[in-house]
């Protein structure tokens, strides 16, 4: 227990800042691709920082967006990571490797363990986010995998996808567990807000620690996000984990 408090090492092999493509092993033994940025603060930092999981859209894609291609649009959180100081974490999904499946999951876990071993990460400072797929797949670790997650942004997402594409039976009380940062647009043609709404009303009612940012126009795109760039930075930098809860409330269908 003393050894968890006092949390992880500074690694011996700490990165260098700047961008870097990896691969990150899972449970099974598959290594998959993901991308990494690390602010020159969070490489000469003197304690842990945050780390910030950011999951692309578009996931039930059949392969892999190749490396070139996501550089293109890796960078959306770069000056906030550069700001704030906290690193960022990109892992790649594909059909047989979508968020809200179990070898999902486990991929975008095997990459919270393989930053840690390159970067000084504060065990209770990692949020995950998305948007499009990502944010209902961001919507699914509330409901159903919520370690190791301080908090979550999910944006465009929504919790009936999560729900629908994973299969499962999930329940979204398990989300009042976790403090959230909620994006939409109300003209989202895909997810809009209208139909997301209901789901972060019966959150609040429930109890639940969030913040609800909701964009009249924008379509099924983060249009928000220039607007709301600081005090997401600001938010993703300051929110904790709870690492020992005196209570835990958890609903399941499942073993």
């Amino acid at each position: 227990v003393a050894a968890l408090r006092s949390g992880l090492p500074r690694p011996a092999g700490a990165l260098g800042p700047g961008w870097h493509v990896l691969r990150a092993t899972d449970a099974a033994g598959v290594a998959r691709p993901y991308h990494l940025y690390v602010p020159e603060s969070a490489a000469k930092s003197s304690e842990p920082v945050a780390l910030l999981v950011d999951l692309h859209g578009g996931v039930s894609r059949p392969e892999f967006i190749d490396d070139e291609q996501f550089a293109r649009f890796r960078g959306m959180w770069q000056a906030t990571a550069d700001r704030e100081g906290f690193v960022v974490a990109c892992p790649l999904g594909r059909a047989d490797c979508t968020w809200w499946t179990g070898t999902g999951v486990g991929h975008v876990r095997a990459v919270v363990r393989d930053v840690k071993r390159l970067a000084w990460i504060d065990d209770d400072r990692i949020v995950a986010t998305g948007f499009s797929d990502g944010g209902s797949g961001c919507w699914y670790f509330a409901m159903a995998a919520q370690d190791p997650w301080a908090g979550l942004v999910p944006m465009n997402g929504h919790p009936l996808v999560a729900t629908g594409a994973s299969g499962r039976e999930l329940y979204l009380r398990n989300a009042v567990a976790l403090p959230l940062f909620v994006c939409m647009t109300q003209d989202d043609g895909l997810y809009p807000a209208q139909t997301v709404l209901p789901h972060v009303q019966a959150l609040f009612q429930a109890g639940a620690s969030a913040h609800l940012v909701s964009y009249p126009t924008g379509g099924h795109t983060p249009s928000y996000f220039d607007d709301q760039e600081a005090a997401l930075g600001r938010w993703i930098a300051a929110v904790r984990r709870d690492a020992e809860p005196a209570h835990v409330a958890w609903t399941s269908a499942h073993e």
